[in-house]
């Protein structure tokens, strides 16, 4: 008979039995159905591993295919000894890499570590990296490091990148979707020795290689303007400087060269800051004149020895000049004509015309960060304002809206979007080009022509004599502008600036000079910028195909088949300085007065007249100092020839009806208070032969 305690401790294992039984069987369900493929999850990754294959980024190159930036390519090789088979063939790959011996790796090994490195900067080949990427216990980590092998490109300007492939600024910034690629991976199985092997079918997916990047840039002008920037700023003690060279005909960046003493800026200053320009920004006032009718190049204004007071301001010029043309007041680069010259202009238009020349907006170009510049809207302005702008004050511009301008006075009046990307390669070779983008029309042909014409007379003739080179002929303007502060201009600091292009007759090159901070008497660009800039012409020439030479000069005179001639300048000629130059040119004048110097001809220096022709001269004898001057006959002109030569001998005027002045008030002759209006009266169709020539005296021929 089975006693009660035997029972009790039967019934007891029984129910632990099914206690211990229900619980597996609730593992079970568990593990097998609800939480069946977390678990499984878990199994795959014990078991199958996958493994980053890292993408190379891609090539930068110049539009020559010279490399600017390059990836190499190394590995950090390390292993974990505790999951690294002992197979002899993974102990020699290693050792064959780390460039040591099987022994050697077994004393590493045989450390007791959780990690051993083995070396650093490892080179592996396809073979080898395949390899070792499928060994249990190996560790592979890529080391990517970014090298500019000419060294001649700026950082800020290529950018650079990081320890984690990660771009920052320039170039590697704007285009690192084309440039980084697609890291690859590859999944790896253990097998029951805990080797590893690729099943067959296994998920993975190839690294994609960025593509090859080629700028615009020729490394050659590259080499050239970085060494002569670097010069430029030892030689005139500048604080820094910038150099940018382009073609014209489609806003090409060649080159791009910045030096900053000290700089250990991010940005690239030719897109993210401005400055006043100065006398290079007469350039977008002078085409403004010209494209809306408002002056002739041969209209003259009185410099006032260097020193004028207008009703809003004193403004002066570096050197003193007395009467000089349009076309003079833009070589000379004097302040006081161009301000004379801008009177009666509407501030409205100026400021849109401004705006259409690229300036106060972003030129487009493909960098990360672009400044608009500083232009404050007309209705901000105040009197001096409008003044002030047309010589390049109260404005702020980039390098690159500059070289923009220029460039588009250089192709005959279009402005392009600097372009610094040229084409993609893709890996299996295919090439795919950067379009050009071509804004809009500033210029005309004609003003196009004719602001050439003026920028040869500056190297000529003018402020930027040094800019002149034996090897081509050249165009350009010099710029002189004393640096704003946050409490007004800063003394003693000034940007000297020179920018122009060549050969004169059909541009194929625009460059920018730029020195920040030059020292005395260098701050005049005509002194600094100007000789840097014929230095690069000059070394571009020697050394490039980009300058041909031997085309036809466009801005040359050359007689038709009827001999017509150039009317020559007689401006501020005396009687017999002017007859003599007459008898010379071929050509006669007449005048109603023989005292004085001449102040106006009709018709206007450089027009194209019959061998003979008759030149008619106004002359001036009063002193511009007095306070009355005497009237000017002025029945016969156009009224915008009217109005300037008013302007110049002191007066204003007021208009009645349009087209050619058929009588005044005062009459002419007449002594007059300066700053007292006169009243002209206008009809359309009065004819300028009848009435105004017929009507003066013989003179002699």
């Amino acid at each position: 008979m089975v006693s009660q305690f035997s029972k009790g401790r039967l019934r007891s294992v029984v129910i632990f039995l099914i206690v211990i039984v229900s619980v597996i069987i609730l593992r079970i369900v568990k593990i097998q159905i609800i939480h069946h493929e977390e678990y499984k999850k878990l199994a795959e990754q014990q078991w199958h591993n996958k493994r980053r294959i890292a993408a190379k980024r891609g090539k930068i190159l110049d539009r020559g295919g010279n490399p600017l930036a390059v990836t190499y390519s190394t590995y950090t090789l390390g292993v974990t000894p505790r999951d690294l088979p002992e197979k002899n063939e993974i102990v020699n790959c290693i050792a064959e890499v780390a460039e040591s011996t099987p022994l050697q790796i077994r004393k590493l090994i045989a450390e007791d570590k959780e990690y051993v490195l083995i070396k650093k900067g490892v080179r592996l080949n396809a073979h080898q990296l395949a390899k070792l990427l499928l060994a249990p216990g190996v560790r592979l980590d890529p080391v990517h490091k970014r090298l500019l092998p000419l060294q001649a490109i700026d950082k800020q300007f290529i950018g650079i990148v990081n320890h984690k492939q990660e771009p920052i600024g320039g170039v590697e910034d704007a285009f690192n979707d084309i440039l980084k690629g697609e890291d690859g991976w590859v999944v790896v199985s253990r097998d029951a020795r805990n080797g590893s092997f690729m099943p067959l079918g296994a998920p993975h997916m190839e690294a994609r290689n960025g593509k090859d990047l080629f700028l615009t840039i020729d490394s050659n002008i590259q080499t050239l303007v970085d060494f002569e920037l670097k010069k430029a700023v030892r030689k005139y003690g500048a604080e820094g400087g910038v150099i940018i060279v382009a073609d014209p005909s489609n806003g090409d960046i060649l080159a791009l060269s910045e030096y900053f003493q000290g700089n250990d800026k991010q940005l690239l200053y030719s897109s993210s800051c401005y400055y006043e320009p100065g006398s290079t920004f007469k350039l977008v006032t002078d085409a403004y004149l010209l494209n809306a009718d408002m002056v002739d190049p041969y209209d003259v204004f009185y410099g006032e020895e260097g020193k004028a007071k207008f009703e809003f301001g004193v403004f002066r010029d570096d050197h003193p000049y007395g009467w000089l043309t349009f076309r003079e007041s833009f070589v000379y680069s004097s302040n006081i004509c161009t301000i004379k010259a801008m009177a009666h202009s509407d501030p409205a238009e100026f400021y849109r015309y401004i705006l259409k020349m690229g300036f106060g907006g972003k030129t487009g170009v493909d960098f990360p960060v672009e400044s608009e510049g500083f232009l404050r809207e007309p209705d901000s302005w105040s009197k001096r304002s409008l003044p002030s702008i047309a010589i390049g004050q109260e404005i702020g511009v980039t390098t690159l809206q500059m070289i923009s301008a220029y460039s588009a006075l250089a192709n005959g009046g279009e402005l392009y979007v600097p372009r610094i990307a040229l084409s993609v390669r893709e890996e299996n070779g295919k090439v795919n080009e950067f379009s050009q983008v071509r804004k809009r029309r500033v210029f005309s042909r004609e003003v196009s022509n004719t602001l050439k014409g003026f920028c040869r007379d500056v190297v000529l003739d003018g402020t930027g004599g040094n800019a002149a080179t034996e090897m081509t002929t050249v165009g350009g303007k010099t710029g002189t502008a004393q640096k704003a502060g946050k409490k007004g201009y800063l003394r003693g600091k000034y940007m000297a600036s020179f920018i122009g292009f060549a050969p004169v007759e059909n541009p194929q090159i625009t460059c920018l000079v730029l020195l920040d901070e030059p020292d005395y008497p260098y701050i005049y660009g005509g002194l600094s910028a100007a000789p840097v800039f014929s230095n690069v012409i000059e070394g571009i020439c020697l050394t490039t195909h980009y300058i041909s030479q031997g085309s036809e000069r466009m801005l040359s005179f050359a007689k038709g088949e009827d001999q017509r001639i150039k009317a020559p300048c007689f401006y501020r000629l005396t009687s017999s300085e002017a007859y003599r130059v007459a008898s010379s040119s071929g050509v006669g004048i007449r005048c109603s007065d023989d005292k004085g110097k001449v102040y106006s001809q009709v018709p206007s220096p450089g027009t194209l007249v019959e061998t003979g022709a008759e030149i008619t001269l106004l002359f001036r004898e009063n002193d511009l100092n007095e306070e009355k001057s005497r009237i000017p006959d002025l029945r016969g002109l156009t009224i915008r020839k009217a109005r300037r030569i008013l302007i110049e001998c002191g007066f204003r005027s007021t208009i009645s009806g349009s087209g050619v002045v058929e009588k005044q008030h005062p009459k002419p002759g007449n002594l007059l208070k300066k700053g007292s209006k006169v009243k002209l009266y206008c009809e359309t169709g009065f004819k300028l032969s009848e009435s105004f020539i017929n009507r003066l005296p013989k003179g002699r021929n």
